[in-house]
């Protein structure tokens, strides 16, 4: 548990600190983690073979679906979280919105996902791992249409111009991320379940983490460049923001395509047998 968590901690903190905390000693934080994360592994390892119960059994990342889907959920976590915290920004900083207001812009992304969500869960098993896809492809959809929108909009009526792409991609987010938990840990052993449903959670914050900062680093970027010439320009910083979460949920999406195809080769496979 101490391995694993200083793990966690030395990959999380560096990129929650990355605007305050501008020391070389930062960027160690990283290899410092690769080597705890290594100790963990071979710890783990030798704890199951000695036939006890470790704490992550790293046999579960043995099944295919649930090694996909972990994966596909911290890539996806990337992308659509950073969307909140720099539409914010642009909205408060940029255009002098309230926080109140800030936070009524986001409402059709809640309505999108609150309501796919409540369908998803009822047809997840019947449809599987192609709704995730299908979802993250209306996220995708969306985050492309808010950057076109920041491009195209440049005055406070930016918040009624994302009201559509935002609802968009809340219909997505609804398709993607509870029908994914349910896929992913559909074939974990009961046994293993609290683990398993413990690893897809940190995979997630994980990924919340980094999607935060490196969208964010390029938002303010593209600030501090456009500061240089005058006044800077927060709707280009959002536009090339909501590129870089763009770019994360398209890869979320390929992640699961890769996953439904695997899916269909093993089915041959067996009814081969």
């Amino acid at each position: 548990m101490l391995l694993l968590g200083l793990t966690v901690l030395f990959v999380i903190f560096p990129f929650i600190e990355q605007q305050q905390w501008h020391s070389p000693l930062r960027p160690l934080m990283f290899p410092v983690a690769a080597v705890l994360g290594a100790l963990f592994i071979w710890w783990d390892l030798r704890y199951l073979r000695r036939g006890r119960d470790p704490v992550v059994n790293l046999r579960l990342f043995g099944i295919p679906s649930y090694r996909n889907g972990v994966l596909l959920g911290m890539v996806y976590f990337a992308g659509f979280t950073g969307v909140f915290f720099i539409y914010a920004q642009a909205l408060q900083e940029g255009l002098g919105y309230s926080a109140l207001l800030s936070g009524v812009a986001t409402l059709p992304f809640a309505i999108g996902s609150g309501a796919s969500a409540a369908l998803s869960g009822k047809v997840v098993t019947a449809f599987g791992r192609p709704m995730v896809v299908i979802g993250a492809a209306l996220v995708l959809l969306g985050a492309l249409s808010m950057a076109w929108a920041a491009h195209v909009v440049t005055g406070r009526g930016l918040g009624w111009a994302m009201a559509l792409p935002m609802l968009v991609a809340g219909i997505g987010s609804g398709l993607v991320i509870s029908p994914n938990i349910t896929l992913t840990v559909a074939e974990v052993p009961v046994a293993q379940a609290g683990v398993a449903g413990g690893i897809q959670q940190t995979a997630q914050r994980v990924g919340s983490a980094a999607g935060i900062a490196i969208t964010g680093s390029v938002f303010y970027g593209v600030l501090q460049t456009t500061a240089r010439g005058g006044r800077p320009n927060f709707g280009e910083a959002l536009v090339h923001g909501m590129l870089v979460v763009a770019a994360f949920v398209a890869a979320a999406m390929v992640l699961g395509i890769i996953e439904v195809v695997g899916l269909r080769v093993r089915a041959r496979t067996q009814r081969r047998r």
